[in-house]
């Protein structure tokens, strides 16, 4: 009998990564409609791939209880195709454990490898609404995120202003006939460089489940493209518990650190 750990480490920096790094853009002018600031949204995204760093540290009642880092990288392709894997570094206990999560428009798919294991292995429908490491986002999350930014029916609402700061606000809904954990993600968008200052995914109830923020003030140029460094992720349910998320080694296409190839071969091989 398969027996996979729950405390898998991974899914959240993939969530991160691929949220901040389908939102990158240049500086813009004001911006009328949903489509334009879309468009700016998406006009720095990597062509072909990237690969990064990511620090996780999970805090408790503001006490810092775990923290891990992980290599990220990553393939796009067209109608929304993405291939991701994840390394734990050491010396986390977790160090060498992989993951790839690969999305087409027939789904997504997520494997797990251990160092000592001989092959990568499936990770069952029965985990996959099990939260993940010290996070609260679990595999299915995970998916419906990756699934519905690039299938969302996107509107445009309210501009905003905070702390000085014009934001414009973004809603996505589920393309219709299309199930969803999620009723719908709110974002907030920087109107001055169209980065993302915050994510709202709402629940099928109406009610906010998680949020993810962003520090505007950790920020660099990063070949050509301008990414938020630093990023702060809540589950609702648990007001005492948040994970920061730090981004480093940012690069992308052919500058991107990555094994010759993103699937099972490539998962199983890479820093064997």
């Amino acid at each position: 009998m398969m027996r996979l750990t729950q405390k898998t480490t991974g899914l959240s920096a993939t969530l991160i990564a691929v949220v901040s790094l389908a939102w990158t853009a240049s500086a813009t002018a004001s911006l009328e409609s949903a489509e334009e600031i879309v468009q700016c949204m998406t006009a720095n995204v990597p062509e072909q791939a990237f690969s990064l760093q990511v620090g996780l540290e999970a805090y408790e009642d503001d006490e810092l209880r775990e923290r891990v880092v992980l290599d990220v990288v990553g393939e796009l392709g067209d109608q929304g195709r993405l291939a991701l894997m994840t390394r734990a570094a050491a010396p986390h206990p977790a160090a060498g454990q992989r993951l790839l999560l690969r999305q087409d428009p027939f789904g997504a798919a997520l494997h797990m490898m251990q160092p000592h294991w001989s092959s990568a292995r499936a990770v069952p429908a029965d985990l996959r609404n099990e939260t993940f490491w010290a996070t609260d986002v679990s595999l299915h999350e995970l998916q419906e995120v990756v699934g519905l930014i690039p299938k969302a029916v996107v509107a445009r609402g309210e501009d905003v202003v905070e702390a000085g700061r014009r934001l414009y606000v973004l809603e996505m809904h589920p393309a219709h006939g299309r199930a969803s954990t999620y009723s719908r993600l709110v974002g907030r968008i920087d109107a001055n460089t169209c980065l993302p200052v915050q994510l709202d995914l709402y629940g099928p109830e109406g009610r906010l489940s998680k949020q993810l923020k962003a520090d505007l003030n950790h920020r660099s140029v990063e070949d050509g493209r301008l990414v938020v460094h630093q990023w702060t992720i809540r589950n609702v349910a648990t007001p005492n518990r948040y994970t920061r998320v730090y981004l480093g080694d940012v690069r992308f296409d052919v500058n991107a650190l990555r094994p010759a190839r993103l699937d099972l071969r490539g998962l199983r091989q890479w820093g064997s």
